[in-house]
């Protein structure tokens, strides 16, 4: 039973972590322009973000 829950847990977060992967992908896509200082920061946390979710056996600390 335990096993079931934790397979269906992972499963969850995998497809939530995808998602958010594709998510950052259009956002970074459709920004165009001048960068401002917050773009470049959300820009930086959406990279982090892909990279964790692209890498799941990654070490996980920044």
């Amino acid at each position: 039973m335990f096993g079931f829950i934790s397979h269906f847990l992972i499963e969850k977060i995998t497809d939530l972590v995808h998602h958010v992967q594709m998510f950052a992908d259009d956002l970074i896509l459709i920004m165009e322009g001048p960068i401002s200082e917050i773009d470049k920061k959300l820009i930086l946390i959406f990279k982090i973000i892909q990279e964790f979710g692209m890498n799941p056996n990654k070490d996980k600390t920044l």
